[in-house]
C-alpha cells in the first residue's frame, strides 16, 4: 500500500480536523484548520492512502524557529513508518526554510515517539510537571538545533 506524504490544502482539513478528534480528543474545527492551512507560517503534512488522510503533522514557524504541534497517525497504521515519512518531510522543509531551532511537547509515556525524535536528533531539554490531562502525565520538551549541515535521515 503506497503512502503519498506532501502539504495539506484546503481541502484536506474536514479529514485532518477528524482524525485530530480521534487521536487527541480535540475539537479543532475545519474552519480553523483551513485558516491554518492558508497561514505561511503554518505547515501541515499528510500522510494519504488510496486518497484517505491518514496521518499529518503540524507545526508553526516565528522567524528561523519552529513549534512542531502534532504528528498523528491511524492506530492500524501505526508502526509501518509512516510517521516516519512525514518527519522526513517536514524536516527536509524546515532545513530549507532556514529553520534553525524547532521545539515540541510529548508525553512522558510516548516512547514510540520519543524515539522518533531522537532519531532526528531531538534532545531533551526540560520537564512540564502535569501538562496534559486525560489522563494527567508529564510532558517532555524535546529540541532540535540545526547544525552547520542538514540532518540527513534514511
Amino acid at each position: 500500500m503506497p503512502v503519498l506524504i506532501r502539504k495539506a490544502e484546503y481541502n484536506d482539513s474536514g479529514q485532518i480536523s477528524e482524525l485530530e478528534r480521534r487521536i487527541f480528543c480535540h475539537d479543532t474545527s475545519d474552519e480553523e484548520i483551513k485558516k491554518q492551512i492558508e497561514d505561511k507560517d503554518v505547515y501541515y503534512f499528510i500522510a494519504l492512502i488510496d486518497g484517505r488522510v491518514v496521518g499529518y503533522l503540524s507545526a508553526k514557524t516565528i522567524f528561523d524557529e519552529a513549534d512542531l504541534w502534532y504528528i498523528a497517525v491511524e492506530l492500524q497504521y501505526r508502526n509501518q513508518g509512516i510517521g516516519n515519512q512525514l518527519m522526513k518531510e517536514f524536516m527536509k522543509n524546515m532545513n530549507e526554510n532556514g529553520i534553525q531551532k524547532i521545539t515540541l511537547e510529548v508525553r512522558r509515556s510516548n516512547q514510540n515517539a520519543i524515539h522518533l525524535y531522537e532519531k532526528y536528533s531531538y534532545e531533551q531539554i526540560s520537564i512540564r510537571k502535569n501538562y496534559y490531562s486525560q489522563p494527567i502525565e508529564d510532558a517532555v520538551i524535546f529540541q532540535y538545533i540545526k547544525k552547520d549541515e542538514m540532518l540527513q535521515i534514511e
